[in-house]
């Protein structure tokens, strides 16, 4: 009787206590994922795609990678020549980045992170990204005109009719022939002041006669 109620004793623990074993070791593993939302899957040549990369709350560093496709764009930032961008934090803050098709298809991303709880690398699951030619903007750049000479310098700026603009600078054209109250200087043609002290001599004479 004693060994039977041993046997159901040791089993009703095995029941309890396995699937609180299992609960804990997921746990542990879910807090040590880094999430990966694109804000959408669907878009079209030169939309603008948020992707965010949330690590675990009160995580003290993680880093990640991410491969990106022939054609796509990170705003703001250069791509190294392999093409993959790379992160590294100190602190759990979230981090978004803005990304830009340039070529219809469909693309699978992938990539890896790791956090300093745990330091082996982890993929992130595979999220395709549908890109459709959606009537995509095509850039066409147009200047205003130049303005003034200013320290050496002119700048003019344009637009490339999707939405970005840029400003160009140059180094201040000299003309050939100034008016014949100006010289010519290092920005282009100046006020000659023996003129205008001339002027200003000739106003005073007749004001006083």
């Amino acid at each position: 009787m004693l060994g039977q109620v041993r046997r159901v004793v040791i089993k009703m623990k095995k029941i309890i206590i396995y699937p609180i074993m299992v609960l804990l070791v997921a746990s542990l593993v879910l807090a040590n994922v880094v999430e990966r939302a694109f804000q959408k899957t669907e878009i079209n040549v030169n939309d603008e795609l948020k992707v965010t990369l949330t690590p675990p709350s009160g995580t003290t560093a993680w880093a990640f990678t991410i491969p990106m496709p022939e054609g796509w764009a990170v705003k703001s930032k250069t791509l190294p020549k392999n093409r993959y961008l790379n992160f590294y934090a100190m602190d759990d803050t979230p981090k978004t980045f803005v990304l830009i098709p340039s070529k219809e298809g469909n693309y699978d991303f992938t990539g890896s992170y790791w956090t300093s709880e745990n330091k082996d690398n982890i993929d992130f699951p595979i999220e395709t990204i549908t890109v459709g030619s959606g009537g995509g903007c095509s850039p066409s750049w147009v200047y205003g005109d130049w303005g003034d000479c200013i320290g050496n310098k002119q700048y003019r700026t344009g637009n490339d009719g999707c939405g970005n603009s840029k400003t160009e600078e140059r180094i201040c054209e000299t003309p050939d022939k100034c008016a014949w109250y100006q010289k010519k200087g290092d920005e282009g043609c100046e006020f000659n002041k023996l003129y205008i002290g001339i002027a200003v001599a000739i106003g005073i004479f007749i004001l006083l006669r």
